[in-house]
């Protein structure tokens, strides 16, 4: 019975500490320049060419096929972000780096 207890406390520990979803107010509050943090955000296909996204955090953000052309990344956190396909000619990357 005790370890029935354990199992069940490990299991809601778990459950209270996994991140909660992205809302779409997030997403839209980041895309409208009103938050410089969009965290786990759903954003395929979102074109940010020419934009300043200079020390956002989007972490864990769906940023598939994403156009981040002339871009400016610095310091931004793109940590766990889904990048698959993403564009970044002459973004200003991260590192200070630019894509070629």
């Amino acid at each position: 019975m005790n370890r029935r207890r354990a199992a069940i406390a490990i299991a809601m520990g778990l459950w209270l500490a996994a991140p909660a979803p992205a809302s779409a107010d997030g997403e839209s509050e980041f895309l409208a320049g009103r938050s410089k943090a969009c965290v786990n955000c759903s954003l395929p296909a979102a074109s940010f060419k020419r934009k300043d996204l200079a020390n956002t955090d989007l972490t864990g953000a769906d940023l598939e096929n994403a156009d981040f052309s002339e871009t400016r990344l610095t310091r931004a956190i793109l940590t766990g972000a889904n990048l698959k396909g993403a564009k970044f000619k002459g973004a200003l990357m991260p590192d200070g780096s630019v894509h070629e």
